[in-house]
């Protein structure tokens, strides 16, 4: 599958050059605002306050002795005895925790809700603008044979996924199999993409 993505981009790159090279020059520019946003973001109080709370939790989590230990005898190449490793699985799960609940408590402040509610429109206008929908058209029109080697190849990853009980996969191999994928359309095509970019798990 990875195989036929890279392919696809590589037609796209070729065959739809034109519509390719205008939306990697817009996503650089939008990356550029998400650059420059983040920094005026760090700049503020909440912001500081926030990356010292974080650098407290990394900190406190280095210097547990069993993560120390178990981080040790990994460099080393030894093998960890149950209670260190159980330890540090423990710790490694409150250290997650506690750094999304320090993010959380962060994006409650006026400038957290500020900032990443500009970040998220510009992450969705990297997905969601007239230059992708170009290139989206012009590689499933010229492009098309890669797309439903692709669509049949996630067809047979879902049924996998789908007999583990994967809730998402399942859509996703019901949607592909009530297509005729040597038949399928534009729109469908995107609707599959869209489907895919959640996660098939």
């Amino acid at each position: 599958m990875f195989k036929t993505s890279m392919e696809i981009l590589k037609c796209n790159a070729t065959i739809c050059n034109k519509e390719y090279e205008e939306l990697e020059k817009y996503k650089k520019d939008i990356l550029d605002n998400i650059i420059k946003l983040s920094e005026k973001e760090s700049k503020t109080k909440p912001s500081k306050n926030y990356d010292k709370e974080r650098i407290k939790i990394h900190k406190k989590f280095r210097e547990n002795k069993d993560v120390k230990k178990y981080l040790e005898n990994v460099k080393n190449g030894v093998k960890n005895e149950k209670k260190i490793a159980d330890n540090y699985k423990k710790t490694y799960k409150t250290y997650q925790k506690e750094l999304k609940n320090a993010l959380k408590e962060y994006h409650k402040t006026e400038t957290g809700k500020l900032y990443k509610k500009k970040v998220e429109k510009l992450f969705k206008e990297l997905s969601y603008n007239i230059k992708t929908i170009a290139l989206s058209k012009c590689s499933f029109e010229k492009c098309l044979k890669l797309h439903k080697k692709g669509l049949l190849q996630v067809k047979t990853i879902t049924a996998k996924l789908c007999k583990e009980k994967n809730k998402k996969s399942c859509k996703i191999y019901d949607a592909i199999t009530k297509l005729n994928v040597k038949k399928i359309n534009y729109k469908d095509n995107e609707k599959i993409s869209k489907m895919i970019k959640k996660g098939l798990t």
